[in-house]
């Protein structure tokens, strides 16, 4: 009996040493497993701070905000770090300051990453709702744009949606563009119902009314771009120009006005208003361009071929190297002047125009017969691509002025060579005039 006890009692004490064993393991997989508590980092850096010295250092480059390559990046870096881990009432702010670095730091990957992380925040403010559709619109994704746009329920957005819409009216057929455009004119009159007196919204309403007149020939809608332009400019004189968004927008006004007074007629104020907005935006392509063609129709060309020779530096387009190519002919400089237009039929081979410039170059300017060859053969490329063209009529009076040209050009060639050129230019004259619609 003793010893059925005694075994009993040893046979006990082995399970409840098992059992303990088991459940000190199962503890210790527990604690294992637990998640283990990581402090955020601690951000001594403040949204406020860094916006202070992004604005120190684009008034350091005269608002043009040219960060190096590893400057950029590190600036992004740090807003980034701010948005994540500083003050909730900053972050969507330092979120769009990062996703502005990160495009003026040509990080389109970054740019994408932080604003996925902006647009999970709520609720956004104006200012983060305009940097994400601005994002948005560099993407092409424009309707999304303006749902953002027209969400941010500010001036500022609200300017932003007109502007887009405009732009976009400028590509549709007539049907939509007259609907697109009214579009960005209720735009404009909403940021103006909230804010008056705002230059920018009075400069994109000029510039959708001058749309309307071009379109419709209206002169009404001429003389209320010419008043909301004069406006827009008066108004500008309050706008700040301390920083490059600033600036860009003075170049905006500057660029609208200069536009409706280009239209009125009159040229001297409107080159004024263009080397404005060039002075607030050297490096934008459509001030500079445009202040040299009207330096062009003034007949101003050695000024127009200083325009276009920083134009082409940076945007060799084939417009702006057809300008170029005009301005030099005038001047006399025919090599570089066939360079330009050479540049501009490798970019756009198929567009008539420096086809009919290089034969006005050879067959009009020319002084021997190389040359008047030359112009020959040009105008008869030229009569080609406006029959291959989607739109012959819009060459018709530059086909009149080859046409005008003939006898004159054959009879240089007369003189050079005892043969009249009358036939070769008429056969080039008869593939040039246009098709009976």
């Amino acid at each position: 009996m003793i010893l059925v006890l005694a075994s009993a009692h040893c046979a006990s004490t082995t399970g409840h040493r098992a059992n303990h064993d088991r459940m000190r393991l199962v503890s210790a997989s527990l604690a294992s497993a637990r998640p283990t508590f990581v402090a955020p980092p601690v951000v001594e850096e403040t949204f406020a701070e860094l916006a202070r010295e992004i604005a120190e250092h684009d008034r350091a480059n005269e608002g043009r905000g040219d960060w190096g390559p590893s400057a950029c990046a590190t600036l992004a870096e740090r807003l980034e770090r701010v948005a994540r881990f500083g003050p909730r009432a900053t972050a969507g702010d330092a979120y769009a300051a990062a996703l502005l670095v990160h495009e003026r730091c040509n990080r389109p990957e970054r740019a994408q990453a932080v604003l996925a992380r902006a647009e999970a925040l709520e609720p956004l403010s104006c200012g983060v709702l305009v940097a994400i559709g601005l994002a948005h619109e560099r993407a092409g994704r424009f309707e999304v744009a303006q749902r953002r746009y027209a969400n941010s329920f500010c001036v500022e957005g609200t300017v932003r949606l007109g502007r887009l819409s405009r732009s976009l009216a400028t590509k549709l057929p007539p049907r939509l563009a007259a609907l697109t455009r009214a579009s960005a004119i209720t735009a404009f009159r909403q940021a103006l119902r909230d804010q008056p007196t705002d230059p920018r919204a009075l400069a994109g309403l000029a510039q959708v009314y001058l749309d309307e007149a071009r379109a419709n020939g209206t002169p009404l809608a001429l003389t209320s771009a010419e008043s909301a332009s004069a406006n827009a400019v008066i108004h500008a004189r309050t706008y700040p120009v301390d920083s490059p968004a600033a600036r860009e927008e003075h170049a905006h006004i500057a660029h609208a006005r200069a536009e409706v007074l280009a239209a009125l007629g009159r040229i001297a104020p409107a080159i004024d208003q263009y080397r404005r907005a060039v002075e607030f935006a050297p490096d934008a392509y459509e001030p500079r361009m445009n202040l040299a063609s009207l330096l062009i129709n003034s007949r101003d060309f050695a000024s127009a071929a200083d325009e276009l020779a920083i134009v082409v530096q940076r945007f060799p387009t084939y417009d702006a190297l057809v300008a170029q190519g005009v301005a030099l002919a005038h001047l006399g400089r025919r090599g570089d002047a066939e360079g330009a237009y050479e540049r501009a039929r490798r970019i756009e081979p198929d567009r008539p125009d420096v086809f009919f410039n290089l034969a006005v170059l050879y067959a009009h300017m020319g002084r021997s017969l190389e040359e008047l060859n030359r112009g020959i053969t040009f105008a008869q490329v030229f009569a080609q691509k406006v029959q291959a063209s989607p739109d012959p009529q819009r060459y018709a009076q530059r086909v009149a002025w080859i046409m005008r040209e003939a006898a004159i050009v054959g009879g240089r060639w007369y003189r050079l060579t005892g043969m009249n050129a009358a036939a070769a230019m008429n056969a080039a004259n008869s593939q040039t005039a246009p098709s009976s619609p």
